[in-house]
């Protein structure tokens, strides 16, 4: 499950520990109570990763250790480009990713003392609502930005898909910065986000933005988006903080229906409260 969050122009549009590049104009806002504008929907024409994507992302996420990020090309042109010209931005053909491994918590409880410690607030989330019983709760620290050139690659080819990559494991970053919630009732799955100490409006990357998406939950603006190409949907919204920094929400689900996640979100925002 993913979220298509970014919190700066042209860096990075964070996909649950993935990140890719995008850009555009702004074309509608979200607003909260007071009027002011707190979210921002733009469109892209970067699709969503492929699913065979996403379980190469996945298995090399599996292999990092706590506190590690693995920046990764993915693309038959681009490698070889790579390999014969030395180079390592993406090339015609490919883009990169970066993931990082996430640290687990049993409860949302010690989660939240692992962040009271490094001065974190936030409304834990129940253990269970509707019905949704918590599964585990995971922290991704922010990334590292490091260059290019201080990189070791290793190149790969997926057995599944002959897709060809190549990959780099590194340092993560040590500040908090997204926070997930996995939920389940029967054979349905629910995860929450929060994004935290965004310093700039959060953007929303849709590729068909819609006004007909916009939402009002419990008195809150937030943003419907279905993946066109896939059985992802989610609920989007953010808020200011007393900081001055900004904080966006998903509750995201491939498996549930739509009044499911409309609910969820719903007592997602009443326990903000």
């Amino acid at each position: 499950m993913a979220t298509r969050v970014a919190v700066m122009l042209c860096v990075f549009v964070l996909v649950g520990g993935t990140g890719y590049a995008a850009y555009s104009e702004y074309v509608l806002s979200l607003h909260n109570k007071s009027g002011d504008t707190v979210f921002q929907i733009a469109p892209t024409d970067i699709p969503s990763p492929p699913i065979e994507e996403i379980s190469i992302l996945n298995d090399i996420r599996e292999t990092l250790k706590d506190g590690e990020q693995a920046t990764v090309f993915v693309g038959k042109e681009a490698i070889q480009d790579q390999e014969q010209k030395g180079e390592v931005l993406p090339q015609k053909g490919s883009h990169y990713s970066i993931v990082v491994k996430p640290l687990e918590f049993d409860s949302p409880e010690r989660m939240n003392d692992y962040l009271l410690e490094r001065g974190i607030e936030i409304n834990t989330p129940l253990s269970k609502w509707m019905g949704w019983s918590l599964n585990r709760a995971e922290l991704q620290n922010d990334i590292l930005n490091t260059s290019s050139k201080e990189k070791v690659w290793n190149f790969a080819t997926d057995d599944q898909t002959g897709s060809r990559y190549k990959y780099a494991i590194g340092p993560s970053g040590t500040e908090p910065q997204f926070l997930s919630w996995f939920y389940s009732k029967r054979d349905k799955e629910m995860k929450l986000t929060v994004s935290l100490n965004i310093p700039i409006m959060p953007i929303f990357y849709d590729s068909q933005p819609s006004s007909d998406s916009i939402l009002s939950i419990k008195g809150v603006d937030a943003y419907f988006y279905r993946d066109l190409n896939g059985s992802e949907k989610s609920i989007n919204w953010s808020e200011k903080v007393a900081d001055g920094n900004y904080r966006s929400y998903a509750v995201v689900t491939n498996t549930a229906d739509d009044d499911d996640l409309r609910n969820f979100a719903a007592a997602v925002i009443s326990n903000q409260k």
